[in-house]
């Protein structure tokens, strides 16, 4: 089962989106029901490199219902962001590390250095991350996936992949466990899925006319859901961006225009705002029924969306996260000087509440904690 697609993922509440989390009470010994609780989100902001300002981490504290910046300077271009055990993990790609923090204390553990662990060219570029038992992986534009362990925090293996890799996704079958990597490759003719055998570490690869230019990627067992983001045409504009399943055989665009994504439960949505154009749309694909319907947001009109950046979907409570810009940009300025912000929705689209965030926020994710049921019955 792929933790990333089907994490926490234990009762259907009405929505596409899993929720829920309670562990069983054991009468006979007086054990109090515990749930998971959402406590909050990190946003990695990547900044503005070309106008020298540097990336940050935010963290939205639910309970206290504030934002705040727990690193203020990352460096150039932070990308992604996991928490994974007591720590959370950023890559920085401009500064070619993996920055570690304790999660309950905000504290900086250590800066893995990814070009002096992996090789000056292997470890360049550190992009996007996922975890599995005690190894933190972490894609690089050298075309290498590194396994950080979790407890020395040391570099453990690192495996060649496609051309520049990005997202990952992990995936526990019977036998084996895989890492299935979206390579972007710098030509079509270069896009291609690894895969990583861990249990022999044979590497292979899946090549398909239609992937462009795959950048993100979730699995449901051997079934592969990837958001490609097309090519840029004479004019400037984002053409063939969506989200493609492969199921072993054949590759099929099943959203047509995407270009972000989040899968939780048996669900996944989308948002399109392809570069050269001011329209955005969120949409969900059904991954049991292959159905897909529109995401509508509503109650946001002084909130609004301007132009999404990233999107999370909380698969503890289904509520959906969307990072913006703070003001449209013209077409073609790829990224903004102003700080940007986090809006939070419902799985059904309805607005909760606005955080404000770092400049050019680029990815979210979660932090949990298990509590007394009772407490949140009073």
């Amino acid at each position: 089962m792929n933790k990333k697609f089907f994490s926490l993922a234990l009762t259907a509440l009405g929505s596409f989106f899993f929720t829920g989390c309670i562990n069983s009470e054991d009468d006979d010994n007086n054990y109090e029901a515990e749930i998971v609780v959402t406590e909050g989100a990190f946003v990695v902001n990547s900044g503005n490199s070309t106008n020298g300002i540097k990336g940050s981490l935010s963290y939205i504290d639910y309970e206290a219902d504030t934002s705040r910046e727990i690193a203020s300077s990352l460096g150039d271009t932070p990308n992604d962001v996991i928490v994974y055990g007591d720590k959370v993990y950023v890559t920085v790609t401009g500064e070619n590390t993996v920055v570690v923090f304790d999660r309950k204390t905000f504290r900086q553990v250590k800066v893995f250095s990814t070009t002096d662990q992996m090789g000056q060219e292997e470890g360049v570029g550190p992009r996007c991350l996922e975890a599995e038992g005690s190894n933190v992986f972490v894609t690089t534009r050298g075309g290498y996936v590194g396994v950080i362990d979790t407890v020395s925090l040391g570099l453990r293996n690192m495996y060649k992949v496609g051309v520049n890799p990005e997202g990952i996704a992990v995936v526990e079958g019977e036998k084996a466990t895989f890492l299935y990597v979206a390579n972007n490759g710098n030509t079509s003719a270069d896009a291609s899925i690894s895969v990583i055998n861990l249990s022999n570490t044979s590497v292979s690869e899946i090549r398909n006319d239609k992937f462009h230019c795959p950048r993100q990627i979730a699995a449901a067992g051997e079934i592969l859901y990837v958001l490609d983001d097309g090519y840029i045409d004479a004019d400037g504009i984002q053409q063939e961006a969506g989200l493609y399943v492969y199921n072993g055989a054949t590759v099929m665009k099943v959203i047509a225009d995407a270009t972000g994504m989040s899968a939780s439960g048996y669900g996944i949505i989308t948002y399109n705002n392809p570069i050269g154009s001011s329209s955005v749309s969120y949409s969900v694909f059904h991954v049991l029924y292959g159905t897909l319907s529109v995401f509508p947001l509503s109650g946001d009109n002084n909130h609004r969306i301007q132009t999404p950046t990233a999107i999370s979907v909380d698969p503890n409570t289904g509520n959906v996260l969307i990072a913006s810009r703070t003001a449209n940009n013209e077409l073609g300025t790829p990224l903004s000087t102003e700080p940007g912000f986090v809006n939070i929705y419902t799985s059904n689209g309805e607005f909760m509440k606005s955080y404000p965030v770092g400049i050019e926020p680029s990815a979210i994710t979660f932090q949990y904690k298990l509590a007394k049921l009772s407490d949140y019955q009073k």
